[in-house]
């Protein structure tokens, strides 16, 4: 009988070590799962830093055609000679151009629709230079 009331908190104590060892084992996983998600994270980030530098740097270099520079700068006379006339900042002339004048909805400008912004604004183009201006912002 006395070797039975030792054999059982042996072998509790077993237990509780066993336990403890599993927990750890545990542990141990769960961090290495953690850290390898963790390195996976950090070259996502590289790899989207990189990008975006990438097209910063091509969004940089790039030739603007000519044909759209006038655009540009026909856009900014008649923008701001709306600002002395009516009020309002460029970003609100140019967003109820916008939103009047996508007919259809779609977020997008067609070349109908430019064509009618380009006449409200005054701004004579012809009609390649209108396709050109719709081809460089699609």
């Amino acid at each position: 009988m006395v070797k039975k009331k030792l054999e059982t908190p042996r072998k509790k104590a077993l237990e509780i070590r066993e336990d403890a060892l599993k927990s750890i084992k545990l542990e141990k996983s769960n961090i290495s799962k953690q850290w390898m998600a963790f390195k996976e994270n950090l070259a996502t980030e590289d790899i989207r830093r990189e990008q975006f530098i990438q097209s910063m740097i091509k969004e940089k270099n790039r030739i603007i055609p000519i044909n759209i520079q006038k655009f540009i700068g026909s856009l900014k006379r008649a923008v701001r000679k709306t600002m002395r006339d009516k009020g309002g900042t460029c970003f609100s002339i140019i967003r109820d151009i916008f939103l009047y004048w996508d007919a259809d909805r779609s977020g997008k400008i067609s070349l109908t629709e430019m064509k009618g912004i380009l006449k409200s604004l005054g701004i004579i183009t012809t009609e390649t230079e209108e396709k050109e201006i719709i081809e460089y912002y699609n």
